[in-house]
């Protein structure tokens, strides 16, 4: 009988991240490996990202005030980004990712890519989101730098992101 309780034991973690996600139980310091549906219902996954740059995941909802006045502000600097992979994640449907890319200009920026995730939230529970907006700052090898919750700090952000450049 221990016998089988020490092998049930070694095998339920295992066996837990295969129901709950495997790749939510990865290392919380590197980049969840996301799928997520951009406005023109394409998918983008976290290998089509630029390779050699810092990344700014940025978890936002279109409809959260807190996102509004943060995208308003990261939008006035987005050009000093350019160099860097920028993701912004929401969980609402594609609808409402079409509808945030018509109001701000996504588009005009290639490193920008915005899209859903659905209702899987492997990116939100991979980083342990809480308020929104959320940021998490990835160096160049995806390892985590830094999160940031409601109050994003571009002002600081910026410049540790010019260093990894």
């Amino acid at each position: 009988m221990k016998k089988y309780t020490l092998i049930l034991k070694s095998f339920l973690p295992l066996a837990c991240c295969f129901i709950l996600n495997f790749t939510s139980c990865s290392q919380v310091g590197d980049m969840p490996q996301f799928k997520i549906t951009k406005a023109d219902e394409k998918i983008f996954k976290s290998s089509d990202l630029k390779t050699g740059r810092p990344t700014l995941l940025i978890y936002f909802s279109p409809e959260c005030d807190h996102c509004q006045v943060f995208m308003k502000e990261f939008f006035k600097k987005a050009d000093a980004f350019s160099k860097s992979n920028i993701l912004m994640i929401t969980y609402l449907p594609v609808d409402r990712v079409v509808s945030f890319v018509k109001e701000y200009p996504v588009g005009k920026y290639a490193n920008i890519t915005a899209g859903t995730e659905g209702m899987g939230f492997l990116v939100r529970d991979h980083l342990g989101i809480q308020n929104m907006p959320f940021a998490a700052l990835y160096d160049k090898k995806n390892k985590l730098i830094n999160k940031y919750e409601r109050d994003i700090p571009l002002d600081i952000i910026l410049p540790k992101i010019k260093k990894m450049e």
